[in-house]
Order: C-alpha cells, then sequence, then structure tokens
C-alpha cells in the first residue's frame, strides 16, 4: 500500500543479499484479480536484454549430477503403469530387495546359459 492508500504490484528477486525491483505499478482491478500470465504476454521466444548470459559456464555441474542421478527412459507400456516419480522407485525399491533375498546382487549375478 502507498503513502496514499493505492495497492501498488511490485515484482522483484532475490538473489542473495540483493533485491532487485523489476517493475511497480498501481495495481488494477484487472491485475489484483488475475496475476495469471497467458500465452499473449509472451509474444516470442526471445531472450530479454536485461538477462546476461555471457559469463555462463556449460556443464558446470554435470561431473556432480551424472554421479548421483540416473536416468532412464521407459517405454510407454511402462509409463501408463505409474502415475509419477515416486511410484517408480517404490517399484524398483521392492524389485531390489527381490532381488537381494534371492542372492542376485549386482557382483552375484551368473551369466544365462542359452
Amino acid at each position: 500500500m502507498s503513502s496514499l492508500g493505492r495497492l501498488i504490484a511490485v515484482m522483484h528477486t532475490e538473489r542473495g543479499e540483493n533485491l532487485r525491483l523489476i517493475s511497480a505499478r498501481e495495481a488494477t482491478r484487472r491485475k489484483t484479480s488475475s496475476m495469471k500470465k497467458t500465452e499473449r504476454d509472451y509474444p516470442t521466444d526471445e531472450l530479454l536484454p536485461e538477462y546476461d548470459l555471457s559469463n555462463g559456464v556449460t556443464g558446470k555441474y554435470y561431473e556432480r549430477y551424472k554421479d548421483k542421478v540416473k536416468v532412464a527412459l521407459l517405454e510407454p507400456d511402462v509409463y501408463q503403469m505409474f502415475p509419477n516419480s515416486e511410484a517408480v522407485n517404490r517399484a524398483l525399491r521392492a524389485v531390489g530387495e527381490l532381488i537381494k533375498a534371492a542372492g542376485l546382487e549386482a557382483g552375484n549375478r551368473k551369466k544365462r546359459v542359452a
């Protein structure tokens, strides 16, 4: 609320200890009822000039990421069986427990004879 009693819409971002003001304007009835962006609010896929990525580093977190996360591509029929990642992880943990119980852990697997 401004000193004159007007409702002000303020857009900002925080980066560490810094606060960057992006926009501040009087909130209209239209804006106060819905702050939702629509497709027409974003006319192009162009990067805005205030975003400077010239000092960006490609693959900065790649090594850290690849050691902790494994990505698996699910076939469409398998994908349909699970509502979310949590369900997939629960199922894989259950299969892992069955493998351990059967004594077929990674180092103990026997090759199949055809």
